[in-house]
């Protein structure tokens, strides 16, 4: 598929194809480093592509701990293409990431109580009457 693309000179593709590699590698600094350059090859193209690349990009940036700019990349796919379903789910990712960051150790919520369990009254058969 890689030879394909290049063939094609479709470069972008080609990095994104990298970072995630990288990423399964993991290896979040490179895969960065890719996700930058496909980003910066796909100005000229689709902005399908370009939110893809952004995409990615908060990905690796989620897997480094960067929750903040991982945040600030899926905002940005979300603004470039806003019907890119994927940067939305990744933004809450990123969202619940800087959350849980902000949340002081010593104000933790009390534990919630268990919800009791309503069971149904038992089915009863009615009592056969006694014959005397």
């Amino acid at each position: 598929k890689v030879m394909a693309l290049v063939k094609r000179k479709d470069l972008s593709e080609v990095h994104m194809l990298v970072g995630r590699l990288f990423l399964a590698l993991r290896n979040p600094t490179m895969a960065q480093r890719a996700f930058r350059r496909a980003m910066e090859l796909s100005l000229d193209r689709s902005l399908g592509l370009r939110a893809q690349a952004i995409t990615w990009l908060g990905r690796a940036l989620l897997d480094d701990k960067e929750d903040e700019l991982a945040k600030t990349a899926f905002l940005e796919a979300v603004r470039v293409l806003p019907r890119y379903a994927p940067a939305h789910f990744f933004l809450g990712k990123a969202l619940l990431a800087t959350r849980e960051k902000a949340r002081p150790a010593s104000r933790t919520s009390p534990p919630r109580a268990p919800i009791p369990s309503v069971r149904p009254p038992a089915l009863s058969t009615p009592k056969k009457k006694r014959e005397r």
